[in-house]
């Protein structure tokens, strides 16, 4: 078993630690506050840009649509916490592996999936956070956890 933490940052040195800490409960916040609206966005982005969504029986696209959002609270958990065990994090994603690859879904539509909403969600969060001033090394230590996120999934 695996309990390693998923959310392994460095602060630098002189820098403050509370701006990349405050961008981090910032996304979560945007994450929790945008929830209905950013799974009503995936769909279209999904059926439009990823071969086989739109052609997805209505049953199991309200499906994959629930795995969304069990994607969404587990990113707004990732943000907020301190620590999150790897465990944790990959047993919902297996989980969702799991029911994807039982309704015949192939592993790499679902993984052009993720990355197609993944990208969506990302553009909206820059474009709604980057204009706050947070400092470059906030930025790119929450591109560090977003990259450590999205190999912990697949």
């Amino acid at each position: 078993m695996n309990d390693e933490l998923g959310t392994g940052y460095e602060i630098p040195s002189g820098e403050e630690p509370s701006d990349f800490l405050d961008l981090r409960r910032e996304v979560a916040g945007l994450l929790r506050a945008r929830e209905g609206d950013l799974i009503e966005e995936i769909d279209r982005v999904l059926k439009v840009t990823v071969p086989g969504y739109g052609d997805l029986p209505a049953e199991v696209f309200e499906d994959v649509r629930q795995s969304f959002r069990e994607f969404l609270n587990l990113s707004i958990e990732y943000y907020e916490a301190d620590e999150l065990a790897v465990t944790h994090i990959k047993s919902v994603a297996n989980d969702i592996g799991r029911k994807r690859a039982s309704q015949g879904m192939l592993l790499p539509a679902v993984f052009d999936g993720f990355d197609a909403a993944e990208t969506h969600v990302w553009g909206k969060l820059t474009e709604a956070l980057l204009p706050r001033g947070y400092f470059p090394y906030a930025w790119i230590e929450l591109a560090n956890m977003r990259d450590r996120f999205g190999k912990l999934v697949r």
